[in-house]
């Protein structure tokens, strides 16, 4: 199931019998790859998910933290984490409207294949050896990720959000005169592959150059 696949209400009993309780579910998922003197290496790809269940009990000495979590972001599955916990049972919470916060790049690095993100590597690589004949060596790292969030609590809140990042590494090494040097830039942030599409990049490469 994937993070919106189902609405507050669902996750309700689980957060049900707490002075207060929250529901954290995440999925992430990453793109990275390297090139290294015309050669790529290191790509790899994968995604993570998971729920987080917190309750907080009222004891006699004073407030009970409980947590439980899990892979699955499923409302079974909160409601199969609750049953693991020592919490009264209660009334569950009514929710509001969703609150969506999201911050959508131009272009979501999720639907760019892999090649037009090796491609951009390749770019740069021959972009610098081009324009400066004393580099010796030069190194470019891509890497994105795309983190949704979800908190559902028993104050009646379900707040979704979702953020982009991706990054740009140049690593130069450049002899000139016997002696070696090294350049590093980096440029990137809560952006989509709109990145390789203006001067950023090559700026950054010949920086680094």
């Amino acid at each position: 199931m994937s993070l919106d696949g189902a609405p507050a209400d669902a996750y309700g009993p689980a957060l049900s019998g707490a002075e207060h309780g929250e529901i954290f579910l995440e999925e992430t998922a990453w793109t990275s790859a390297r090139l290294e003197d015309g050669r790529v290496q290191d790509v790899g790809s994968g995604s993570d998910r998971g729920l987080g269940l917190r309750l907080l009990t009222r004891r006699d000495s004073g407030m009970l933290t409980l947590f439980a979590s899990g892979p699955d972001l499923s409302p079974q599955a909160a409601a199969r984490l609750r049953a693991g916990l020592p919490a009264p049972a209660g009334r569950a919470p009514r929710f509001a409207a969703p609150q969506e916060r999201r911050a959508l790049p131009r272009v979501d690095p999720a639907h760019v294949p892999l090649e037009h993100k090796i491609a951009l590597l390749r770019t740069l690589d021959a972009a610098v050896r081009a324009e400066f004949p004393h580099v010796r060596q030069v190194t470019v790292s891509y890497g994105d990720r795309v983190k949704r969030t979800r908190v559902v609590h028993s104050g009646g809140g379900d707040v979704r959000q979702s953020l982009v990042a991706t990054m740009v590494r140049i690593a130069v090494v450049a002899e000139r005169d016997g002696r070696l040097q090294t350049g590093l830039e980096t440029v990137g942030g809560q952006r989509g592959f709109e990145l390789a599409e203006g001067p950023e990049c090559l700026a950054a490469a010949r920086r680094a150059a």
